[in-house]
């Protein structure tokens, strides 16, 4: 985990089967909150929704700041983009998005791990669209 803002939280992957791990990471972070968000309605109380926006390719990282405050962190189109996938599901109203550049890399089957397709987006920031796709929960908790 990279770092915590607000209440989001920056995960990267690196080394050998990125993509892969990338999306078994998604696949426990859903199943943990499917079962958090029944404990909450058994509860009475409202389940968590959550966006997850996934992508993959190179980073800027390394140290920032000054002698008072020094702070390790990435930039670039990469993140940028994984941080607009996110925004985008709540207009998509899927929990997560991926681009199609991780599921490639990955060697996933899209269909079969639960995955649909998207309209094509044009990410602002970016000259051409991305190709994307989405997955909810297995079972939808409600809003």
């Amino acid at each position: 985990i990279d770092k915590f803002i607000g209440d989001a939280a920056m995960i990267l992957f690196e080394g050998e089967a990125t993509a892969r791990r990338g999306l078994d990471c998604v696949d426990d972070l859903l199943a943990e909150l499917q079962d958090w968000g029944a404990a909450r309605q058994a509860a009475g109380r409202n389940p968590v929704r959550v966006g997850i926006g996934l992508h993959l390719g190179e980073v800027f990282s390394g140290v920032v700041g000054d002698d008072l405050r020094l702070e390790y962190s990435v930039f670039g189109d990469t993140v940028n983009t994984a941080a607009r996938l996110e925004e985008l599901t709540k207009t998509a109203e899927v929990d997560v998005i991926a681009s199609a550049a991780v599921l490639l890399a990955a060697g996933s089957a899209p269909a079969r791990e639960g995955w649909s397709a998207l309209p094509t987006e044009h990410l602002r920031g970016r000259s051409s669209g991305v190709e994307i796709f989405g997955r909810r929960l297995s079972a939808p908790l409600g809003d």
